[in-house]
């Protein structure tokens, strides 16, 4: 069933498709639920017990007139491997996440496929997220959710260039493109990277960022690419698991205003840093970042 630096910029390059993680499988930790049916859909709007929902469609409307499906699902948090921009992974946590987009219905060699217009992530920690692929702040539309347990919830739009659609395909009935998608954002959301696009987006003045933390860090150990940068800072979360969970990490963080701040509510140094990146070095799905 559905449930269980403040600068614009402007994708300029593709995602970059690393094989191993389109044929890795799902990184999410929980089974799948899918919608019951084959081919008849009901509108559901489940928003008024989002709270009551871990990981699935909290609103789905299809208007049949115009082959327009809207969106919004909610994303668990938990530890799920954010693949290298080449090859490669490393374990990151993640926290809760607002996934929402509209998709027009297209009719292709006897199957319905998904043309995707604006998806957007949500997050109450949007600045924070080690995601590679979102950029400038998303609009107001759709009627997603704008706050859940009285905080607010931002969102930045997802560099997708036609990636979700190929990920979904061809299917028979919208409820079968609903499933897929699914079962499909965890690898859309860790995978395929993109290293004009930066970290972070700052929401208001002193506010720490994942990019702010990400060049402090680089810098620590000699490293001047952002592709370094991204590969640091996704070490950086994984050392913070040693000692709190996904949403501990997020919040903590949230918290902070400099680097040492960062590392002191981790109870976590720059040698822990050092040795979760020699530990993926050493293993075999060392994350390759160009």
């Amino acid at each position: 069933m559905f449930y269980t630096k403040q600068t614009i910029h402007n994708p300029d390059s593709p995602r970059n498709m690393n094989t191993e993680s389109w044929l890795a499988g799902k990184s999410l930790r929980v089974a799948h639920q899918h919608i019951e049916g084959v081919g008849t859909f009901t509108d559901i709007d489940l928003s008024n017990m989002e709270t009551e929902i871990a990981h699935g469609f909290i609103k789905v409307i299809y208007n049949t007139r115009d082959n327009i499906v809207t969106f919004t699902f909610k994303h668990e948090p938990g530890v799920y491997k954010q693949y290298g921009f080449e090859s490669g992974y490393i374990e990151v946590p993640l926290p809760e996440l607002y996934i929402t987009g509209r998709f027009e219905i297209i009719r292709r060699d006897g199957k319905s496929h998904a043309h995707f217009e604006d998806i957007q992530v949500g997050s109450h920690h949007i600045q924070l997220l080690p995601l590679s692929n979102l950029y400038e702040s998303g609009p107001e539309n759709w009627n997603r959710i704008e706050r859940s347990n009285g905080r607010k919830i931002c969102y930045r739009r997802v560099c997708d260039e036609g990636v979700l659609a190929n990920l979904v395909g061809g299917c028979d009935t919208v409820v079968e493109i609903l499933n897929r998608l699914s079962t499909q954002f965890t690898t859309y959301l860790m995978t395929g990277g993109n290293t004009d696009l930066s970290l972070g987006c700052r929401l208001y003045e002193g506010q720490i960022t994942g990019e702010n933390i990400a060049d402090i860090i680089a810098d620590e150990f000699g490293y001047d690419t952002r592709s370094k940068q991204y590969r640091m800072y996704w070490c950086f979360l994984n050392a913070g698991l040693k000692h709190f969970s996904p949403e501990e990490i997020y919040d903590k963080l949230q918290e902070c205003r400099y680097i040492k701040d960062c590392l002191n509510t981790l109870n976590i140094t720059y040698a822990d840093i050092q040795e979760v990146s020699e530990e993926n070095d050493k293993s075999t799905h060392r994350v390759v970042n160009y």
